[in-house]
């Protein structure tokens, strides 16, 4: 808050959460209807995948439709082409984080989308730190946006890619 000043911050979080309720809304509950058929074996982890990437694509498109509308509600230290990027980043890292992390908790490892939150968020603290020691002004200001929802986007991909090497196990026979 110090380096963003009070003005900087609320614009920063009116941004963050207006893209969680985008990302919200197009969980809809899908995080958990995956975690109980995975762990019920009703569904295959490769199917679940591909749901998150078509949930994710349409989350993005409708999501940076409707953040273009917004737009003009004001962002004054960003303009759209910044605020497009910014949610962008920001929807698909929540998606994927949000969906992919079913994929672990069905099978049994939870704590493997906590520890990427961890890893990712230590990294960009130390970013952070670095960055408000070198940079002021509207530089830091776009640095710490973007750093922040490019960490989203990158625990987001991690938690998808780690996804891969879940089993991939055949649905159970309903007999």
């Amino acid at each position: 808050a110090r380096s963003l000043q009070s003005v900087v911050a609320a614009e920063f979080y009116t941004l963050v959460y207006t893209l969680s309720l985008i990302i919200s809304f197009f969980t809809l509950g899908l995080d958990i209807s995956l975690n109980y058929c995975l762990a019920r074996r009703a569904i295959r982890a490769s199917l679940a995948r591909r749901l998150i990437l078509v949930v994710t694509f349409a989350g993005l498109v409708a999501g940076l439709a409707l953040m273009a509308l917004l737009s003009s509600a004001g962002y004054p230290h960003l303009d759209i082409h910044h605020l497009l990027i910014l949610s962008g980043l920001h929807i698909a890292g929540g998606l994927f984080a949000s969906l992919s992390a079913a994929i672990f908790t069905a099978g049994g490892r939870s704590h493997v989308p906590a520890k990427m939150a961890f890893v990712v968020n230590m990294i960009m603290i130390g970013i952070s730190l670095f960055c408000d020691q070198r940079y002021a002004g509207i530089s830091l200001i776009h640095i710490f946006f973007y750093l922040y929802f490019a960490g989203s986007l990158l625990q987001g991909l991690l938690l998808f890619f780690l996804s891969l090497r879940m089993p991939d196990h055949e649905p159970a026979s309903s007999s």
